[in-house]
This record gives structure tokens, C-alpha cells and sequence, in this order.
């Protein structure tokens, strides 16, 4: 499959950690999965009850308002956890998953969802590295950026563009796209615009 959307949220309401996923599965986090200060009991539950840097990611596909406070190393502050498919392996924890409290303070501040799409949707799909990147960087408001690929053509010459995809850091973002053909590789809007009027819209 193929993300289509993705959407990010903080921590600030519990409800919409979990409203998302009802709605997409699953949603993505990171927190500290190794460290001197995280405590584990049966490598089932976590709780790490300081803000170390997270430093793996994983998924929350479920939780349990009625985990216990003391079903960890140590009590957490309160009761609740959230049921998290970890990449170690069935053989690890609860056949691949663990409980993570709550009230872990390794948590990273963002969690993401994800729309997706069947993988075999496009003949071809152009990108990069296929993420939503390490880093982003920071653009004043009219600024434009662009994006060169070769098109793989169809055997009469022609590829039609279905879908193009942007992902900003900021939400409420709006957009204009414009497709180019036969663009200077340094001047990418040299090139003869393919759409009547550019694509637009607001993240």
C-alpha cells in the first residue's frame, strides 16, 4: 500500500489519539525503548518516567483505560495503557506487542495517521525516499518549490499524471500545483505548463 494522507497530532487530548484510531488502524509514535530509566515487567509493560529521547517507532493499535498503575516496573500515575505492535518479532512481549502507560514520558509530543492506497493504484509512482522526511524547512509566505523527475512513458508516448502529492509541516497550508513538461533542470517553471489553471487548495 501507499499513504495517500497523513495526518499529525499532539498529545493534548487522549480522545483524538484515539478517535484516530478507530478511524485509520493504528497511528505511529516514537518513545525511549531503551534506557537505564525505563522500567519493564515481563517485557509487556512499559513505563518510562523520564523525558529521555525517544528512539524507536512503533505503532498504537489499541489500549485499555483499565490497565493498573502497578502493572508496570514501577507504578505509574495513573491507571490506562496503550497497546503498542512493535517490530522485535512475536517471539518478544505478547506475541509482538506490549502494553505502553499512558504516562510514559519518553512519548514524543506528535503521533501520525495514515490514508492509504493499494500499492498497484499508479503504473509508476515518482518520489525521493518514500517518508515525510527527517527535517522540513521553512518557507515565506508565495514562495514556491519544485520537484524533477523522468517519466517512465507508456508505449505511445504519453503518461497521464493522476496524483501528486505535498506534505506540509503546518496545517490550514494553502496550496497552488502546477504540472511543467520539458523543464530546465535550474529554472523548473521554463517549462510548458501542462494544467489550464494550477491545482488548488488548503491542508
Amino acid at each position: 500500500t501507499l499513504p495517500t494522507s497523513y495526518y499529525g497530532f499532539s498529545w493534548d487530548d487522549m480522545a483524538v489519539a484515539k478517535q484516530m484510531i478507530m478511524d485509520y488502524g493504528s497511528i505511529d509514535i516514537s518513545y525511549c525503548a531503551a534506557h537505564q530509566g525505563n522500567w519493564w515487567k515481563d517485557n509487556m509493560y512499559q513505563y518510562c518516567d523520564v523525558a529521555y529521547i525517544s528512539n524507536h517507532a512503533v505503532s498504537i493499535v489499541g489500549w485499555n483505560d483499565n490497565i493498573p498503575a502497578d502493572a508496570f516496573g514501577i507504578t505509574a500515575p495513573g491507571p490506562g495503557a496503550w497497546l503498542v505492535k512493535n517490530s522485535w518479532g512475536d517471539w518478544w512481549g505478547q506475541r509482538g506487542y506490549f502494553w505502553l502507560t499512558y504516562y510514559d514520558a519518553s512519548l514524543e509530543y506528535a503521533a501520525y495517521a495514515y490514508d492509504f492506497t493499494n500499492a498497484n493504484t499508479y503504473d509508476n509512482n515518482y518520489q525521493y525516499d518514500g517518508s515525510l522526511g527527517t527535517s522540513y524547512v521553512g518557507l515565506p509566505n508565495g514562495a514556491f518549490i519544485a520537484t524533477d523527475y523522468t517519466a517512465s512513458a507508456s508505449k505511445d508516448g504519453y503518461e497521464r499524471i493522476d496524483s501528486v502529492s505535498v506534505a506540509f509541516y503546518s496545517p490550514s497550508v494553502e496550496y497552488s500545483i502546477q504540472i511543467y513538461k520539458n523543464a530546465d533542470d535550474l529554472k523548473l517553471l521554463n517549462g510548458e505548463p501542462l494544467l489550464s489553471k494550477p491545482v488548488t487548495g488548503v491542508t
